[in-house]
């Protein structure tokens, strides 16, 4: 009840917003996010999300909620564009998504090469290593999976929970490891 209660006002919000001030990126966005998020209406969102990038086509927050979207709509190449655009115009909003888009698009190598260019300076993106123990998983490559794993585990779990996951790997490889996660 709390959650459609509040979806309920961001949307009373941003069709207010759209009402006041049709020129404004921020409030067609809004929009986009409402028919994406809550109505999963994909043709209603991409008009707003087309009408958010035509008013700024630099806005960055757009790019990425577009390039969302876009994956809903089944247009991975689309999609990643979309994201590339966002990264490149603000860097730094969220360094981690372009290896989102590729992990989305099914493109690992090129997502595992992402997050493993950033994960020195992802202090506070701590979950980037769960990302990559899925990702060498997905690659077969166990090890590779495990070791990342277990690196996440050390740093969101403890010491205990990464040695718990490495005695799981030596005894019985990946599926020791999955079954442990259960």
């Amino acid at each position: 009840a709390a959650a459609r209660e509040a979806m309920d006002q961001h949307e009373a919000a941003a069709r207010k917003a759209v009402e006041l001030d049709d020129s404004s990126a921020d409030a067609h966005h809004s929009m986009a996010a409402v028919y994406l998020f809550d109505k999963w209406d994909w043709q209603r969102a991409d008009a707003e999300s087309r009408r958010s990038l035509e008013l700024d086509p630099n806005f960055s927050e757009a790019h990425h909620l577009r390039s969302y979207l876009l994956f809903a709509m089944n247009r991975p190449e689309d999609a990643l564009q979309e994201q590339k655009r966002a990264t490149e115009v603000d860097p730094f909003l969220r360094p981690w998504a372009m290896g989102r888009a590729y992990y989305f698009a099914r493109q690992y190598d090129h997502a595992v090469e992402e997050f493993r260019m950033h994960a020195q300076s992802w202090d506070a993106a701590l979950w980037v290593h769960s990302f990559l123990s899925k990702l060498y998983g997905f690659k077969g490559m166990e090890k590779e999976s495990e070791q990342e794993l277990e690196l996440d585990m050390r740093l969101n779990g403890g010491e205990k929970a990464a040695g718990e996951i490495r005695r799981a790997y030596e005894r019985g490889g990946r599926k020791a490891v999955l079954q442990l996660r259960l």
